[in-house]
């Protein structure tokens, strides 16, 4: 009896700690799965945190690639006008060199400036058609047109042409030869060039009936300037009236026909 009484005990006793055996393991699934949730939760947060930190790391990592892209930019920009500034500074250089050197590579062309001028005045002295008739006065300024019309006043018999150098170019002087009175003169009617010289065809004017003239020996005139032809030029000076050419003056008669 006492060990049915023993084991009855030993049964509620067993029973009681396995009610409460299985209470405390209730409760300990139960804060085990809120400790799980605990964690859970915390990886989660960790995990979004983590999440958030690459973002931005990503974003900050983007901005500091635009930044140094920009930079790059910049720099090669920068390194492409100093370039050009460079390579400006050397062209100027170039060229002052060329500049500097352009004179010692003209010395294949030896001429000077007076070369150049004789050669210019070569070529113009061939040209007859341009003249014009000086004066009188201008004319006695020149040493040698002044002997040369002295010697007409004093020797009124000379008639035909005298070609003297004046100024560069030529004066031919042409005289009539002597005449009683005044209202004489000369006027030029043709200047050509022929494959032998230069013709220059002269008119005599005479005054006319009941003209006022002077009543003295004159011998008329006309000086004409060539400054674009040579004295040696093979001169003709033709009389159109008479139809003859005037003598050279150291072979003139000086005598009217």
């Amino acid at each position: 009896m006492k060990n049915y009484k023993l084991l009855f005990f030993l049964s509620i006793i067993g029973l009681f700690v396995s009610a409460c055996g299985q209470g405390t393991t209730v409760e300990g699934e139960q804060s085990i799965v809120e400790l799980l949730n605990e964690r859970t939760d915390r990886s989660s947060f960790m995990e979004i945190r983590e999440g958030f930190t690459t973002n931005d790391s990503f974003i900050s990592t983007d901005k500091k690639e635009e930044t140094e892209k920009a930079e790059n930019v910049e720099d090669q920009d920068q390194q492409t006008d100093h370039a050009e500034s460079n390579s400006g500074d050397d062209t100027d250089k170039e060229l002052a060199e060329d500049s500097q050197e352009s004179p010692k590579n003209d010395d294949t062309n030896t001429t000077t400036p007076a070369d150049n001028k004789e050669e210019r005045s070569d070529e113009v002295k061939r040209d007859a058609s341009t003249y014009r008739i000086l004066d009188h006065t201008k004319a006695m300024q020149d040493a040698d047109v002044s002997d040369y019309l002295t010697r007409l006043r004093q020797n009124t018999n000379i008639r035909g042409w005298n070609a003297i150098e004046y100024q560069g170019g030529t004066v031919l002087v042409v005289s009539a030869g002597q005449r009683n009175t005044g209202g004489y003169y000369l006027e030029v009617s043709g200047v050509q060039e022929e494959s032998d010289g230069v013709r220059v065809d002269i008119i005599e004017h005479r005054p006319g009936p009941g003209d006022m003239v002077t009543m003295a020996i004159t011998n008329p005139y006309i000086i004409i300037e060539f400054p674009d032809m040579p004295p040696d030029a093979n001169w003709k000076v033709y009389d159109v009236k008479r139809g003859e050419f005037f003598p050279y003056w150291t072979n003139s008669s000086g005598v009217e026909k």
